[in-house]
């Protein structure tokens, strides 16, 4: 069977030519509209900070005269997956929130007589930070540029106990010490400084190596 040539003229050619260049434009914004869709994470909630009238400490013998737990210990949980609790007014305005954060107990320097939890044992801490809508894991909400302890680092931690016998992070973001080397980045100059002044003084009293 003979095929029959088809012959276009230089129109037709020009044509099929910009058919074919807007077909290919097409199909590779759209595979690069998919690569970036499948690369991008997932966007953090957003965080809202809120005021809070906190006594502050700026050195270590403050840190640990206020403490009545000071330990060392890492988060059991990544920050979504823990308990995290907020009450409301009757109006829907946010009243209180924190997160109950298990910490797995690598050695205590300091607790009451009656503190008896051994080292490997988890222990459950308050954190001042949240979730605005805990059962949708929306918009979380801390106070003073919290940021929470985060999953697979150690950390040295000063408690409080308060009046349900439950402990609480103190001094904020200062009452709190990563052991590794990284550490988050806070919002200004001087308070980078102030962490890294208090930690080092810590890491001294408590004879921790960096």
């Amino acid at each position: 069977m003979l095929k029959k040539k088809i012959k276009f003229n230089s129109k037709q050619i020009i044509i099929l030519a910009l058919i074919a260049l807007t077909i290919a434009i097409i199909n590779t914004s759209g595979l690069e509209a998919n690569n970036k869709a499948e690369s991008t994470p997932i966007e953090k909630a957003e965080t809202i900070n809120m005021d809070a009238n906190y006594i502050l400490f700026n050195d270590v013998n403050q840190l640990d005269q206020a403490a009545d737990l000071i330990l060392v210990g890492s988060p059991t949980m990544d920050f979504p997956e823990r308990e995290h609790i907020t009450t409301y007014f009757g109006d829907g305005a946010i009243q209180d929130f924190y997160t109950l954060t298990d910490l797995k107990i690598d050695k205590i320097l300091k607790g009451p007589q009656d503190f008896n939890l051994a080292t490997s044992q988890s222990l459950k801490i308050i954190e001042p930070i949240g979730y605005a809508k805990p059962e949708k894991k929306e918009n979380k909400i801390t106070r003073e540029e919290y940021s929470e302890l985060e999953k697979g680092e150690k950390y040295i931690i000063f408690l409080m106990q308060n009046d349900q016998g439950q402990y609480v992070v103190i001094n904020v973001n200062n009452g709190k010490f990563n052991l590794n080397e990284t550490e988050v980045s806070f919002a200004s100059d001087s308070e980078n400084v102030e962490h890294e002044k208090i930690k080092k003084e810590v890491f001294s009293k408590y004879k921790i190596k960096e």
